[in-house]
């Protein structure tokens, strides 16, 4: 692939921002970030793909952290030399197994499952920006599925990125009928190579957005793991696709009064809290009406296996 001029942004925030920031990082799309302490402060590094303009990316930034108060230091940005093919290499060599919960074992295809034990393995190829299932948000979300995924006959993955959460529920359930959506035609590509490599068919995978769905398709289980201001924003989509159990994750301890006040205004009822180092994943039961399940044939967009 050769090396590319990838943008970066650098910045210091108070230790108890870092969340915060991350969370910021993350909705304007970086591909990574490096952290290190000084003093009462962290310094963030965060890098973008070669098609992001620093100053765009910089202002971008600021203004949501003025948004948020998101309290920023020493703010810069600029280019630097990166090659793809080494950052591969290296992810490669720091990834290794490692259990979620009680039920699964995420693994690298070099690994061998060895330690899998009982544990249903999920094996992931690092060295994209889809996902390995290493934030706690995704393990939050992947603990949820084993209580409600048994069951049920249908899923719906909203932001599937590298569709870890719908592999690990067709591994649960193969009877499942799931699908994943993701707006990023890259990571539909990325999540389309995992099934592969888990031998996992019968996930249909869109690129697109809830609108790609029949207004009348309805999930046994919903499960959304993306920022607090998307699942605000999806709150009442999101709802009306699930036919009872409804898991969102993917937001802060500060974030989660809101998340909840969003869900339980619409009828959600909370049945599981889940945290880990200050990320929550909430579980609602939600009353839906008499809406028909989906098939492949409501789909109205196209998919690929």
């Amino acid at each position: 692939m050769g090396k590319q001029n990838w943008t970066y942004l650098e910045f210091a925030v108070p230790l108890q921002h870092l969340q915060q920031a991350a969370r910021l990082l993350e909705e304007l799309g970086t591909l990574g970030v490096e952290e290190r302490e000084e003093a009462a402060c962290v310094i963030l590094k965060a890098f973008f793909p070669p098609h992001s303009s620093p100053q765009y990316v910089a202002a971008q930034f600021e203004a949501e952290a003025h948004r948020h108060q998101l309290e920023v230091v020493s703010l810069r940005c600029g280019r630097f030399l990166f090659d793809p093919d080494q950052w591969v290499e290296s992810c490669k060599e720091s990834f290794r197994g490692f259990p979620v919960g009680r039920t699964f074992y995420i693994h690298p295809p070099w690994e061998p499952p060895g330690r899998l034990g009982k544990r249903i393995g999920l094996l992931i190829e690092p060295g994209n920006a889809f996902g390995t299932g290493t934030h706690e948000s995704t393990q939050l979300a992947l603990m949820s599925l084993p209580r409600v995924v048994n069951h049920a006959t249908s899923l719906l993955d909203v932001g599937t990125g590298s569709a870890i959460l719908s592999i690990a529920a067709h591994k649960l359930n193969p009877s499942l009928q799931v699908v994943a959506l993701d707006t990023d035609p890259d990571a539909v590509a990325a999540a389309q190579e995992n099934c592969r490599r888990n031998l996992v068919e019968n996930i249909f995978l869109i690129a697109g957005s809830i609108s790609a769905l029949n207004p009348t398709c309805v999930f046994d289980v919903v499960v959304a793991n993306l920022t607090a201001m998307l699942l605000s924003q999806m709150e009442g989509s999101l709802t009306r696709l699930s036919r009872k159990d409804l898991i969102v994750s993917g937001f802060t301890k500060e974030e989660a009064p809101d998340v909840l006040e969003c869900f339980q205004g619409l009828g959600g009822k909370l049945k599981k809290e889940r945290a880990k180092n200050g990320w929550l994943c909430f579980h609602f039961d939600v009353a839906s009406g008499s809406r028909r399940q989906p098939s492949a044939r409501s789909i109205n967009a196209s998919y690929s296996r």
